[in-house]
């Protein structure tokens, strides 16, 4: 098969049918192993539950039992993820969660939900 083939192929197996709209699934990709890593969602849902800021400490705080280091490491990939935000008040840093964050955070609300719901009848 020729590269053209292999592309054409690939968008095939990719597509998935929503609502009637095409939807290709790599764009997704990214994102999907960025929120999957580990303490991700728990730091994200932190930030959220937290009067939507958090400093370190308080997301470690929500964490019980994590490393520091993971932690750490985490708020970085979530930065450069543009998932959250760090911002500095009067000297102090925080994160919140970015303009595309608090939309990825609404968009994975119903999975959530469907997860619980699930876990509960099994």
């Amino acid at each position: 098969m020729d590269e053209d083939g292999r592309k054409i192929k690939k968008m095939e197996i990719c597509m998935m049918d929503v609502d009637g709209e095409k939807l290709c699934i790599d764009p997704s990709l990214p994102i999907l192993k960025l929120i999957s890593k580990k303490y991700a969602m728990l730091i994200l849902l932190s930030i959220y539950g937290n009067e939507s800021r958090s400093n370190f400490n308080n997301i470690k705080e929500h964490i019980p039992f994590s490393s520091s280091t993971i932690i750490s490491q985490r708020i970085h990939d979530l930065e450069r993820g543009d998932v959250i935000e760090k911002i500095s008040d009067k000297g102090r840093i925080f994160y919140v969660l970015s303009p595309f964050g608090k939309r990825l955070l609404e968009a994975l609300k119903p999975f959530v939900k469907m997860m619980n719901l699930s876990h509960e009848k099994r």
